[in-house]
């Protein structure tokens, strides 16, 4: 008589591993049959470029905002599974709470030039199918933008009881003036094929502007994460590199911004204060990457990012710096300000800077690189 019930708990359980088994190669083969596979360049598209104008050639100063906006999904309540935490997905009050902090800060910096911003999501389960897209242009109506996707997946089987499901996302680069040309510049390099399928397909959208018989590229960053063996960050640096440099050589004036997912180079946590709990995040930016009359930019007092392995307490949760700047030696820094948000609608805090394009400004040789530190954080940004 007891061998029935011994008998009966190991067809049970036979039959949940079978299922698992079943449902997991379901999903693998759904992936593979679906995955996201772009072109490494692609033409975007301009759109509401009726609203802006060529860049005049005797504009002396711009502006321009940074701000991973973790799809509006990760503010001060929210961890999440990847970091440590448990969730996918904020309550729907949270993220709409989290969406209106994100539309009032980018509305009251509606007089930047140029706003460049990561993690929008377009109907994605995590964002309860919301089109984050649509928000931000409904936002900066005075701007034209160009969005590109880096991240579409059907199906996130991940957490297992409470999988992120569909996600579609990207970045997209908002302007006051008319680029003559955007791309969509991809990374010839990604994670194993078993864990590519589910993440990102990483890029940089690189907009060139006309400034008289010159041009000005903005490239915006955001590259990989989770990268434990600093296998893909290596081959995505040296060709953020490569289109830069091959830009100036050219004579542009180049900006490059946005969440690197590392520290600039020379970034030393200890020089925060304590009040932050400021660490260093995995691999740091190599120092000699660009030649030494390119300039990082970047805040030496305020963090831009915190982990979520716990909903955010300010002196607890750690921080860091992954948000900044790198321009070309023919460009003039003349000020930069962290936005403290402090963590409130976002895992990242946005940065502004403002500069200028030097004139008659000459190219130099190679030989290492330098670092500009936060020039007046504390001043009021003009």
């Amino acid at each position: 008589m007891k061998k029935k019930p011994l008998k009966m708990a190991l067809i049970i359980s036979l039959c949940v591993l079978l299922s698992i088994a079943i449902y997991f190669a379901v999903v693998i083969i759904y992936a593979l049959a679906t995955d996201y596979k772009p072109d490494l360049e692609l033409d975007l598209k301009v759109e509401n470029i009726q609203a802006s104008p060529e860049l005049k050639p005797d504009s002396s100063e711009f502006s321009i905002l940074i701000w991973n906006i973790g799809y509006a999904g990760l503010g001060e309540q929210e961890d999440f599974f990847y970091d440590g935490g448990t969730k996918t997905r904020p309550k729907k009050s949270d993220y709409l709470s989290y969406r209106k902090g994100i539309s009032d800060l980018l509305e009251k910096q509606n007089k930047a030039d140029f706003i460049l911003i990561q993690e929008v999501d377009v109907y994605s389960r995590r964002t309860f199918y919301d089109n984050q897209l649509d928000v931000l242009s409904n936002v900066l109506k005075d701007y034209n933008y160009s969005f590109a996707k880096n991240y579409d997946v059907k199906y996130v089987p991940l957490p297992l009881l409470n999988p992120m499901g569909k996600v579609n996302a990207g970045m997209a680069t908002f302007s006051k003036f008319k680029p003559y040309k955007v791309k969509r510049i991809g990374f010839d390099v990604n994670f194993v094929w078993w864990k590519r399928i589910f993440m990102l397909d990483r890029c940089f959208i690189a907009s060139h502007y006309k400034i008289g018989d010159k041009e000005l590229v903005v490239m915006n960053l955001h590259n990989s994460a989770f990268d434990d063996d600093n296998i893909l960050k290596p081959v995505e640096l040296q060709r953020v590199k490569e289109y830069a440099t091959e830009a100036y050589k050219n004579g542009c004036y180049v900006i490059l911004g946005g969440d690197w997912n590392q520290n600039p180079p020379k970034f030393t946590p200890n020089n925060y204060s304590q009040e932050w709990n400021v660490i260093a995040f995995d691999e740091e930016m190599p120092s000699g990457l660009m030649d030494e009359n390119w300039q990082w930019v970047y805040g030496k007092e305020i963090p831009t990012q915190r982990f979520l392995n716990e909903p955010f307490l300010k002196g607890k949760t750690a921080t860091s710096l992954l948000d900044y700047f790198l321009v070309s030696p023919n460009i003039e820094v003349l000020e930069l300000k962290i936005l403290p948000d402090n963590f409130k609608h976002s895992d990242h805090m946005p940065v502004l800077m403002r500069f200028k394009a030097k004139k008659g400004e000459s190219r130099k040789k190679w030989t290492g690189n330098r670092v500009t530190k936060c020039l007046t954080e504390d001043s009021a940004f003009r």
